[in-house]
């Protein structure tokens, strides 16, 4: 089985010809279901780590028993994705080679994988040639491609919040400067360099944006706070934390913002000038 698809991860999780054990990976619904009639027949459970130190023996041999080996195995975990015993893709090859005696190879499971927003596409597929899926993972699938595809739509609402946000702060800065026109002129008349005009506009903007943009996160914060526990207790565990691209967006923002903010006031005060 490709590691891709493993929840188990392990150094151990390899085998040679000339070694003398071999790891395997058990089902969680074996342990489990061994234990719930251990538990209905009064029977102490058997927990992870002893299971993990019990050996077993592996019998290998022909169609017509005429050739046989014993190999010792033990367990190095146990997988909730496949409801079999894994072993090490080379033990199975050496295996095949030595005693199926060129039989056919017969395929009972495959296991597929597909992108988080694409999950249609895969049970599609599954339909079409027939295939019949684990119920759990299909739900689970399904529930992760839906979160993704929510998320991707709440992003881009959220750009658009922004941008439309920005455009207001603009169009009010526009009104300001058009409100104080004559006073703009007054201050020119008088020998204020036009710079030192547009240079106040634009301290003023700055903060003005950067106060919103302060709040905003605060705000974030907060909701994120209710949203994190929220996800907790409806059994949904995704990455919560606060990434550096989230943060040198807002950063990309407020530099957007403030070099519109500038050639905005530029643009007005030279129009007195």
């Amino acid at each position: 089985m490709d590691p891709e698809f493993m929840d188990v991860k392990s150094d151990n999780w390899k085998w040679k010809e000339e070694d003398t054990i071999v790891p395997i990976i058990m089902p969680r619904d074996f342990i489990v279901m061994l234990n719930t009639f251990m538990s209905a027949s009064g029977i102490p459970q058997i927990s992870d780590d002893l299971a993990m130190d019990i050996k077993f023996k592996f019998t290998l041999s022909d169609e017509k028993n005429t050739k046989k080996e014993w190999v010792d195995a033990y367990i190095i975990g146990f997988t909730n994705e496949v409801a079999s015993i894994l072993v090490p893709e080379s033990f199975m090859e050496y295996g095949n080679a030595k005693y199926s005696e060129g039989a056919e190879q017969i395929i009972t499971q495959i296991m597929i994988s597909g992108k988080e927003s694409e999950f249609g596409l895969v049970e599609g597929l599954l339909k079409k040639r027939g295939l019949e899926s684990k119920n759990s993972q299909m739900v689970v699938g399904r529930l992760k491609s839906m979160v993704g595809t929510l998320f991707l739509v709440v992003l881009g609402i959220s750009v658009i919040a922004v941008f439309v946000s920005g455009l207001v702060l603009i169009q009010y800065m526009q009104l300001l400067m058009s409100r104080n026109a004559y006073e703009v002129r007054t201050l020119l008349r008088i020998g204020y360099h036009p710079k030192n005009i547009i240079r106040k506009f634009f301290h003023y903007f700055a903060k003005i944006f950067g106060i919103v943009s302060l709040l905003g996160l605060l705000m974030f914060f907060i909701f994120k706070h209710f949203l994190d526990a929220m996800f907790e207790a409806g059994g949904l565990y995704i990455d919560m934390g606060i990434t550096l691209a989230s943060l040198g967006a807002l950063l990309m923002a407020y530099i957007l913002f403030t070099t519109a903010s500038y050639f905005a006031a530029k643009k007005g005060i030279f129009k007195e000038y």
